[in-house]
């Protein structure tokens, strides 16, 4: 029996200039992750408001919502749009370098694991050969 020969550095990690499937390198991987990042917690942020200002006030034991319709339109009706919003930039930009670096690191574990979706060993059905 053959032994198993150790991976080399270079198999290990995706290179810079090392494209994958998708057209993307480490790098664009890391925009990419970076920018969804930040494009979810953006659209997410009314919500996680809502949730966190129906908490504080139950924590306080005086709710001041009958619910979650009522928070956001409370909420809008006394703040407006920037009451939704009020502290998304230091969110978002705190999104940008753990999603930077999950996507970035994801992608390129997939590809050196051989788990793009044209070599996973399905065919066009979606069915493992």
């Amino acid at each position: 029996p053959s032994t198993p020969q150790p991976l080399s550095p270079s198999a290990t990690t995706m290179s810079e200039g090392e494209f994958g499937e998708d057209g993307l390198n480490f790098m664009g991987h890391m925009v990419a992750g970076s920018m969804a990042g930040m494009g979810e917690h953006a659209f997410m942020f009314p919500a996680d408001t809502v949730k966190t200002r129906m908490q504080v006030s139950a924590a306080r034991q005086q709710p001041q919502y009958s619910g979650t319709m009522a928070a956001f339109s409370s909420i809008f009706k006394n703040e407006g749009f920037r009451g939704m919003y009020r502290g998304v930039g230091v969110v978002v930009l705190g999104a940008i370098p753990g999603h930077a670096l999950h996507f970035g690191v994801y992608e390129a574990v997939k590809a050196k694991l051989g788990g793009s979706h044209t070599a996973s060993g399905r065919d066009s059905s979606g069915y493992w050969n």
